[in-house]
Order: structure tokens, then sequence, then C-alpha cells
């Protein structure tokens, strides 16, 4: 598995193959999403090498509360997502 940056929902292909690439792709990640109508107080931790992130239409109010940590790998950096990733430091 490899890391994935997609932002699908102004994609569109400039070709028929990769229209309908696009499309597959869509379709693939479709069948694999889950949909949560979030409660007061629900917390998500995820980590952005690990999962693909995404939101429908915001209805009403709300209040959101992000808090990111990141760390800067070389560029051209291959992950193995089946293995944990270990940084200096941890034991």
């Amino acid at each position: 598995m490899y890391e994935v940056k997609a932002a699908l929902h102004h994609s569109r292909g400039l070709t028929s193959i990769a229209s309908n690439a696009l499309h597959s792709l869509r379709r693939a990640l479709q069948s694999v999403s889950i949909i949560k109508r979030w409660q007061p107080a629900d917390l998500l931790i995820f980590s952005n090498l690990r999962c693909m992130h995404g939101r429908g239409e915001i209805q009403g109010q709300r209040w959101l509360q992000r808090c990111y940590g990141s760390y800067v790998f070389p560029s051209g950096t291959v992950f193995q997502l089946s293995q944990p990733l270990l940084f200096q430091g941890d034991e």
C-alpha cells in the first residue's frame, strides 16, 4: 500500500481513459466508505497516511477544533503501510 493524496471533488479526467480510471477510483472509494453522523463530544483521531477522509454538506452550526502533528519525511520516501511508522525517539 502507498500513500494517496487526492482532492476528488473537482477532479475530472482529461481523456476518456483518465475519466474511466477516475470513475473506477470513486466507485472503489464509495464501496469502502463509512458515513458517521457526529454527536456532541465525539472525537476522531486518524493518520493522514493511513486513511482518506472528507465531509458532506454542513447543516446548521458547528464547533470544530483541530490539532495537527507532523513529521517531515525526505522527498520520494515510500511507506510500507502494513508496518508501523517509527520515529526517532520511539521505543
